[in-house]
């Protein structure tokens, strides 16, 4: 089902009108089954019905229904301008509710923006399909009037991207370009960006690209369509470049999604343990640094040790006769094993750097069919994170910094708000120091820096979060550092703030140890002023 038979109105034309007399008749009959949607670009004037008489400036729209009595304008001082949007309602639909009532203006801000990228779309010839344009058209008017009264009540951004998303869940199998999702929400391209993104965490042709591919998936998978058939129902012409946009996305082609579904899920995980775990699949074989994870260590029985990042056992993983092997791309040697791995089983790899914790769940869980149970962690977790925050409330002042740094080998790494940071920075809210705030604002992710101890002094915060492996070497050269007058001099170890952390759970970057690390952070947060 299309738009047009979705909502039985149909859009017949799109003019832009201006008249320069001190009144006149607007351009709609009185007999005619057509309705027409005004909207004033530029001007001021007055409008005269048997309704009443409203005053008339950018942004006023009003709504003209079938046999309305004869509208005029009186335009005493200056040329007016609007946009007329002329649509038919099927005979199915002649009771709805239209949105607006009979000539009542409202005042919208994005309407001029909205009308002249209607205006222009509908003016300029394209090579597209025309019903398909037409869809898209129908899908702006439709939210422009089914939003009109809730408007009255509710503005601002939040708002704005609900409209946004819920536009791109009707339409998604249209050609949706940035600059039509910005109009819809009224704001310019800059501001829609960072508003979309910090409502969702993505960027909105990223949010699309998902909602697109999370309906392919259903498709493949419970519709039982093919490829061709998928590609064109989610908008794409060409399979070719959804089947890429597909791998890009999921991880495997949609041929090998649709083989993995119907597997009895055998994993073999050179990357995402704690992932499946977390959605209750037990892989068969992992990685050895993955099993010495604290959060993994009482599921890891049965867990087969398939080698490192280094020095992969291909010979184990062929043994347990995989239905699937997940990794990312930047697993060290991933390339040299590459095409051996291939021919054991299909390679989901899933992108470590572009998403978040929430993000790889998401994107392992949709793999393995266990999309509820990602869904229930991540409310969980939020839930928990909300609690977290209320309990470390009374033992971290407003205007108290904390840093994080990790000392391994001879080196002293600082770390921001993913990762290591995630949980203190993004789940507690933390306020870092205004030295590292200023790294992560210029790149909210940003990659661990090594310090020299004399610059710890510019990146230290009132409270100091440490971490360190528990090897001789790293142990050392912590022993070496207590006795330096630089570390002496940090606020944090005069004043005794030093919260050291275990290296062994901080270190992985998955649910199930996040779900650790805040625990471990609360209690340590509550000890240092309650003891």
């Amino acid at each position: 089902m299309n738009l047009s038979e979705l909502s039985g109105w149909i859009v017949t034309n799109v003019t832009k009108s201006a008249i320069s007399s001190p009144r006149q008749l607007l351009e709609h009959s009185t007999h005619t089954s057509e309705r027409t949607l005004f909207v004033v670009i530029e001007g001021k004037g007055t409008l005269h019905t048997l309704s009443g008489t409203f005053p008339l400036k950018p942004g006023i729209k009003w709504i003209c229904l079938p046999d309305d009595a004869a509208n005029y304008v009186q335009d005493p001082a200056q040329r007016m301008q609007w946009i007329q949007i002329r649509y038919r309602v099927s005979e199915h639909f002649e009771n709805e509710n239209d949105g607006l009532p009979l000539a009542q203006p409202a005042f919208d801000e994005q309407s001029v923006t909205f009308a002249n990228a209607l205006y222009e779309q509908w003016s300029i010839p394209s090579n597209e399909d025309s019903q398909q344009q037409k869809a898209t058209l129908l899908a702006w008017l439709m939210l422009l009037l089914d939003n009109s009264n809730k408007q009255k009540h509710s503005r601002g951004a939040s708002t704005a991207i609900s409209r946004v998303i819920e536009y791109m869940e009707r339409a998604y199998s249209a050609d949706i370009q940035h600059r039509e999702l910005s109009t819809i929400a009224g704001m310019t391209s800059s501001h829609f960006s960072f508003a979309f993104r910090k409502r969702t965490g993505h960027r909105p042709m990223d949010y699309l690209a998902d909602l697109r591919i999370g309906r392919a998936k259903q498709f493949l998978h419970s519709d039982g369509l093919n490829v061709k058939e998928t590609a064109q129902k989610v908008g794409f012409t060409d399979e070719y470049y959804f089947s890429r946009r597909f791998k890009q996305r999921v991880g495997v082609s949609p041929a090998a999604y649709v083989q993995i579904r119907k597997s009895a899920m055998r994993t073999i995980s050179l990357t995402y343990t704690g992932q499946l775990l977390a959605v209750g699949l037990k892989p068969l074989g992992a990685f050895r640094q993955h099993l010495a994870n604290q959060s993994v260590d009482p599921l890891k029985m049965g867990i087969a040790d398939v080698g490192d990042f280094y020095h992969m056992n291909l010979e184990s993983i062929a043994s347990l006769s995989p239905d699937l092997i997940v990794t990312a791309q930047d697993v060290p040697r991933f390339e040299q094993y590459h095409m051996q791995l291939k021919r054991i089983a299909p390679i989901a790899v899933i992108p470590w750097e572009q998403y978040d914790v929430f993000g790889h769940l998401r994107h392992v869980a949709g793999i393995v069919d266990k999309e509820k149970e990602a869904e229930k962690w991540i409310s969980l977790h939020f839930e928990q994170a909300e609690q977290a925050r209320e309990a470390v409330l009374p033992y971290v002042g407003k205007e108290e910094s904390v840093s994080l740094f990790r000392i391994s080998g001879e080196t002293i790494g600082l770390w921001g708000g993913r990762e290591f940071g995630h949980v203190l920075y993004q789940t507690l809210g933390l306020k870092p120091p205004a030295t590292v705030s200023q790294l992560m604002d210029e790149q909210k992710n940003f990659n661990p820096i090594n310090l020299r101890l004399e610059e710890m002094k510019h990146f230290a915060g009132d409270i100091m979060f440490i971490s360190v492996p528990e090897d001789s070497v790293s142990l050392a050269y912590l022993e070496r550092l207590m006795t330096e007058p630089a570390w002496k001099e940090l606020k944090a170890v005069r004043t005794g703030n030093i919260c050291r952390i275990s290296d062994t759970l901080w270190k992985f970057y998955e649910p199930r140890a996040i779900t650790e690390q805040l625990k471990q952070a609360v209690n340590l947060l509550r000890s240092r002023k309650s003891s």
